[in-house]
Protein backbone atom coordinates (compact mmCIF):
# COMPACT_ATOMS: atom_id res chain seq x y z
CA UNK A 1 0.00 0.00 0.00
CA UNK A 2 1.53 3.18 -1.29
CA UNK A 3 0.59 5.25 1.76
CA UNK A 4 2.11 3.05 4.18
CA UNK A 5 5.76 2.84 2.33
CA UNK A 6 5.70 6.62 1.35
CA UNK A 7 5.34 7.07 5.27
CA UNK A 8 8.04 4.63 5.92
CA UNK A 9 10.21 5.41 3.29
CA UNK A 10 10.24 9.59 4.36
CA UNK A 11 10.35 8.04 7.83
CA UNK A 12 13.90 6.58 6.92
CA UNK A 13 14.92 9.29 5.40
CA UNK A 14 13.71 12.07 7.16
CA UNK A 15 16.11 13.06 10.82
CA UNK A 16 11.94 14.31 11.44
CA UNK A 17 -13.28 15.69 15.16
CA UNK A 18 -13.65 13.26 12.12
CA UNK A 19 -17.20 11.30 11.81
CA UNK A 20 -16.64 8.59 10.10
CA UNK A 21 -19.81 6.71 7.96
CA UNK A 22 -18.99 3.67 7.01
CA UNK A 23 -22.63 2.64 5.85
CA UNK A 24 -21.31 2.21 2.24
CA UNK A 25 -18.57 -0.16 3.20
CA UNK A 26 -20.86 -2.20 5.21
CA UNK A 27 -23.57 -2.21 2.83
CA UNK A 28 -21.20 -3.31 -0.04
CA UNK A 29 -19.26 -6.00 2.00
CA UNK A 30 -21.44 -9.05 1.21
CA UNK A 31 -21.28 -8.22 -2.72
CA UNK A 32 -17.61 -7.07 -2.58
CA UNK A 33 -15.05 -8.30 -5.32
CA UNK A 34 -11.73 -9.31 -3.93
CA UNK A 35 -8.38 -7.27 -4.85
CA UNK A 36 -4.73 -8.09 -4.72
CA UNK A 37 -2.56 -5.33 -4.71
CA UNK A 38 1.18 -5.54 -4.80
CA UNK A 39 3.15 -2.44 -4.14
CA UNK A 40 6.86 -1.61 -4.54
CA UNK A 41 8.51 2.07 -3.36
CA UNK A 42 11.95 2.99 -5.18
CA UNK A 43 14.42 6.10 -3.64
CA UNK A 44 14.80 8.01 -7.30
CA UNK A 45 17.05 10.47 -5.78
CA UNK A 46 19.29 7.10 -6.27
CA UNK A 47 20.57 7.99 -9.53
CA UNK A 48 21.83 4.30 -10.27
CA UNK A 49 20.32 3.06 -13.39
CA UNK A 50 17.95 0.66 -11.11
CA UNK A 51 17.65 2.34 -7.94
CA UNK A 52 17.26 -0.42 -5.08
CA UNK A 53 13.48 -0.99 -3.72
CA UNK A 54 13.55 0.37 -0.47
CA UNK A 55 9.90 -1.47 0.22
CA UNK A 56 7.37 -3.69 -0.67
CA UNK A 57 4.04 -4.72 0.38
CA UNK A 58 0.91 -7.18 -0.41
CA UNK A 59 -2.03 -5.74 0.28
CA UNK A 60 -5.17 -8.13 -0.03
CA UNK A 61 -9.58 -6.90 0.29
CA UNK A 62 -11.36 -10.11 1.03
CA UNK A 63 -14.75 -10.48 3.31
CA UNK A 64 -14.76 -6.70 4.53
CA UNK A 65 -11.02 -6.49 6.21
CA UNK A 66 -8.11 -5.37 4.19
CA UNK A 67 -4.93 -7.40 5.05
CA UNK A 68 -1.70 -5.46 4.57
CA UNK A 69 1.84 -7.35 4.67
CA UNK A 70 5.27 -6.34 4.73
CA UNK A 71 7.79 -8.86 4.51
CA UNK A 72 10.79 -6.95 5.16
CA UNK A 73 9.05 -5.51 8.44
CA UNK A 74 7.70 -8.72 9.21
CA UNK A 75 4.35 -6.98 9.91
CA UNK A 76 0.54 -7.14 9.28
CA UNK A 77 -1.77 -4.32 9.64
CA UNK A 78 -5.42 -5.82 9.69
CA UNK A 79 -8.00 -2.65 8.67
CA UNK A 80 -11.47 -3.83 9.97
CA UNK A 81 -14.19 -1.05 9.49
CA UNK A 82 -16.75 -2.91 10.77
CA UNK A 83 -15.23 -2.73 14.49
CA UNK A 84 -13.99 0.62 13.59
CA UNK A 85 -10.33 -0.16 13.99
CA UNK A 86 -6.87 -1.86 13.10
CA UNK A 87 -5.20 -5.13 14.31
CA UNK A 88 -1.89 -4.72 13.97
CA UNK A 89 0.32 -8.24 14.42
CA UNK A 90 4.33 -7.18 14.68
CA UNK A 91 6.99 -9.69 14.56
CA UNK A 92 8.08 -11.92 17.48
CA UNK A 93 3.93 -12.38 18.34
CA UNK A 94 3.60 -8.87 19.38
CA UNK A 95 0.38 -7.27 18.51
CA UNK A 96 -1.50 -4.40 19.20
CA UNK A 97 -5.17 -2.57 17.92
CA UNK A 98 -5.66 1.21 17.40
CA UNK A 99 -9.14 2.71 16.80
CA UNK A 100 -10.11 5.06 14.90
CA UNK A 101 -11.17 7.47 17.48
CA UNK A 102 -7.47 6.83 19.36
CA UNK A 103 -6.06 7.93 16.01
CA UNK A 104 -8.01 10.70 14.91
CA UNK A 105 -7.12 12.13 18.82
CA UNK A 106 -3.82 11.61 17.87
CA UNK A 107 -3.70 13.73 14.72
CA UNK A 108 -6.07 16.10 16.67
CA UNK A 109 -3.09 16.62 19.31
CA UNK A 110 -0.69 16.91 16.52
CA UNK A 111 -2.22 19.68 14.33
CA UNK A 112 -2.54 21.23 18.07
CA UNK A 113 0.98 21.52 18.63
CA UNK A 114 1.37 22.60 14.72
CA UNK A 115 -0.85 25.17 15.35
CA UNK A 116 0.98 26.50 18.41
CA UNK A 117 4.49 26.26 16.51
CA UNK A 118 2.65 28.45 13.53
CA UNK A 119 1.57 30.61 16.11
CA UNK A 120 4.57 31.58 17.43
CA UNK A 121 7.12 34.49 15.87
CA UNK A 122 9.47 32.91 13.25
CA UNK A 123 12.80 34.96 13.67
CA UNK A 124 15.29 32.85 12.06
CA UNK A 125 15.47 31.38 8.78
CA UNK A 126 15.84 27.96 9.89
CA UNK A 127 11.93 28.79 12.21
CA UNK A 128 10.14 30.06 9.01
CA UNK A 129 11.77 26.67 6.87
CA UNK A 130 10.01 24.75 9.56
CA UNK A 131 7.18 26.92 9.49
CA UNK A 132 6.83 26.27 5.75
CA UNK A 133 6.84 22.54 6.17
CA UNK A 134 4.51 22.32 8.59
CA UNK A 135 1.87 24.55 6.89
CA UNK A 136 2.94 22.27 3.35
CA UNK A 137 1.76 19.35 5.83
CA UNK A 138 -1.30 20.37 7.71
CA UNK A 139 -2.51 23.17 5.19
CA UNK A 140 -2.04 21.35 2.19
CA UNK A 141 -2.88 23.23 -0.92
CA UNK A 142 -1.83 22.05 -4.76
CA UNK A 143 -3.23 22.96 -8.26
CA UNK A 144 -4.06 19.94 -9.58
CA UNK A 145 -3.86 18.95 -13.35
CA UNK A 146 -6.01 16.28 -14.33
CA UNK A 147 -5.25 14.55 -17.91
CA UNK A 148 -7.38 11.28 -19.20
CA UNK A 149 -4.67 8.76 -17.56
CA UNK A 150 -2.89 11.20 -15.13
CA UNK A 151 -3.06 13.64 -12.66
CA UNK A 152 -0.94 16.04 -11.19
CA UNK A 153 -0.86 17.75 -8.04
CA UNK A 154 1.79 20.53 -7.31
CA UNK A 155 2.04 22.25 -3.53
CA UNK A 156 4.70 24.55 -2.33
CA UNK A 157 6.78 21.89 -0.97
CA UNK A 158 5.29 18.47 -2.47
CA UNK A 159 4.44 17.60 -6.03
CA UNK A 160 2.34 14.82 -6.86
CA UNK A 161 2.94 12.86 -10.23
CA UNK A 162 0.22 10.17 -10.61
CA UNK A 163 -0.26 7.47 -13.72
CA UNK A 164 -4.07 6.55 -13.46
CA UNK A 165 -5.93 3.61 -14.83
CA UNK A 166 -9.91 2.56 -15.06
CA UNK A 167 -11.08 -0.30 -12.88
CA UNK A 168 -12.83 -2.72 -14.01
CA UNK A 169 -16.56 -2.31 -13.73
CA UNK A 170 -17.58 -3.00 -10.10
CA UNK A 171 -14.50 -3.81 -8.53
CA UNK A 172 -13.76 -2.41 -5.15
CA UNK A 173 -11.81 1.12 -6.28
CA UNK A 174 -13.41 3.43 -3.93
CA UNK A 175 -12.32 0.89 -0.74
CA UNK A 176 -9.17 1.04 -1.72
CA UNK A 177 -9.16 4.64 -1.93
CA UNK A 178 -11.02 4.46 1.85
CA UNK A 179 -8.43 1.94 2.88
CA UNK A 180 -5.94 4.35 1.83
CA UNK A 181 -7.20 7.51 3.81
CA UNK A 182 -7.12 5.24 7.30
CA UNK A 183 -3.80 3.59 5.95
CA UNK A 184 -2.45 7.59 5.69
CA UNK A 185 -4.02 8.63 9.18
CA UNK A 186 -2.39 5.42 10.93
CA UNK A 187 1.07 5.37 9.45
CA UNK A 188 1.79 9.00 11.21
CA UNK A 189 0.46 7.66 14.27
CA UNK A 190 2.81 4.42 14.20
CA UNK A 191 5.85 6.83 12.17
CA UNK A 192 5.25 10.65 13.58
CA UNK A 193 8.06 11.64 11.13
CA UNK A 194 5.91 10.84 8.72
CA UNK A 195 4.27 13.37 6.46
CA UNK A 196 0.99 14.34 8.18
CA UNK A 197 -1.97 12.71 6.07
CA UNK A 198 -3.66 15.50 4.85
CA UNK A 199 -1.41 15.62 1.82
CA UNK A 200 -2.43 12.09 0.65
CA UNK A 201 -6.30 12.52 1.31
CA UNK A 202 -5.84 14.88 -0.98
CA UNK A 203 -4.27 12.58 -3.31
CA UNK A 204 -6.80 9.89 -2.95
CA UNK A 205 -9.91 12.79 -2.90
CA UNK A 206 -8.55 13.83 -6.89
CA UNK A 207 -8.67 9.99 -7.82
CA UNK A 208 -12.30 9.54 -6.87
CA UNK A 209 -13.48 12.68 -8.69
CA UNK A 210 -11.98 10.52 -12.18
CA UNK A 211 -12.91 7.29 -10.60
CA UNK A 212 -9.79 5.97 -11.30
CA UNK A 213 -6.61 4.29 -9.55
CA UNK A 214 -3.11 5.02 -9.03
CA UNK A 215 -0.58 2.48 -10.98
CA UNK A 216 2.25 5.13 -10.65
CA UNK A 217 2.94 7.52 -8.19
CA UNK A 218 5.98 10.36 -8.05
CA UNK A 219 6.41 11.68 -4.72
CA UNK A 220 8.81 14.92 -5.28
CA UNK A 221 10.01 17.44 -3.16
CA UNK A 222 11.96 18.96 -0.26
CA UNK A 223 12.45 17.35 2.91
CA UNK A 224 15.07 18.93 5.59
CA UNK A 225 16.38 21.07 3.26
CA UNK A 226 17.04 17.25 1.45
CA UNK A 227 16.19 16.10 -2.23
CA UNK A 228 12.83 13.77 -2.26
CA UNK A 229 12.14 11.97 -5.03
CA UNK A 230 10.18 8.34 -4.27
CA UNK A 231 8.32 6.48 -6.72
CA UNK A 232 5.69 3.84 -5.71
CA UNK A 233 4.15 1.18 -8.80
CA UNK A 234 1.09 -0.51 -7.79
CA UNK A 235 -0.30 -4.31 -9.74
CA UNK A 236 -3.57 -5.23 -9.20
CA UNK A 237 -5.20 -8.22 -9.33
CA UNK A 238 -9.21 -8.87 -9.51
CA UNK A 239 -9.20 -12.31 -7.78
CA UNK A 240 -7.20 -13.38 -4.66
CA UNK A 241 -5.09 -16.74 -5.62
CA UNK A 242 -4.81 -19.64 -3.58
CA UNK A 243 -1.65 -18.32 -1.98
CA UNK A 244 -3.21 -14.92 -0.93
CA UNK A 245 -6.10 -17.61 0.53
CA UNK A 246 -3.57 -19.15 2.65
CA UNK A 247 -1.83 -16.05 3.98
CA UNK A 248 -5.19 -14.68 5.01
CA UNK A 249 -5.46 -17.83 6.96
CA UNK A 250 -2.30 -17.61 8.13
CA UNK A 251 -2.83 -14.27 9.82
CA UNK A 252 -6.43 -14.72 11.26
CA UNK A 253 -4.66 -17.69 13.08
CA UNK A 254 -2.06 -15.80 14.15
CA UNK A 255 -4.35 -13.21 15.41
CA UNK A 256 -6.10 -15.20 17.40
CA UNK A 257 -3.04 -17.24 18.71
CA UNK A 258 -3.15 -17.11 22.52
CA UNK A 259 0.64 -17.07 22.46
CA UNK A 260 0.29 -13.34 20.81
CA UNK A 261 1.28 -10.80 23.12
CA UNK A 262 -0.64 -8.00 23.62
CA UNK A 263 0.38 -4.45 23.99
CA UNK A 264 -1.07 -1.08 23.93
CA UNK A 265 -0.49 1.37 20.57
CA UNK A 266 1.94 3.52 22.75
CA UNK A 267 3.99 0.46 23.53
CA UNK A 268 4.06 -0.95 19.93
CA UNK A 269 5.90 3.13 19.02
CA UNK A 270 8.05 2.42 21.79
CA UNK A 271 9.22 -1.14 20.27
CA UNK A 272 8.99 0.28 16.94
CA UNK A 273 11.63 3.00 17.54
CA UNK A 274 13.79 0.75 19.74
CA UNK A 275 14.06 -1.55 16.63
CA UNK A 276 14.67 1.32 13.89
CA UNK A 277 17.60 2.31 16.35
CA UNK A 278 19.38 -1.58 16.84
CA UNK A 279 19.27 -1.92 12.94
CA UNK A 280 20.69 1.34 12.05
CA UNK A 281 23.35 0.73 14.69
Amino acid sequence: MLTRFFSQAIACLSPFGLVVVLSAWIAGVATAQDLRVYTTVRNLTDKRANPPVLAESLTLFHAGRVYDYMENVGEVVIFEPLENKFTILGPDYIGTTVTFAEIQQFLSKSRSEAERVLGETQADASSRRLAAALRAQFSPKFKEHARADSIKLVGDSLTYDITTASAPKDAAWEKYLDYADWAARLNFVLHPKSLYPDSRLEVNNALRKVRRLPVTVDLTGRLDERELHLRAEHRYGWELQSIDRQFIDQWNTRRDARDVKWVAIHEYQNLLVSRKTASAR
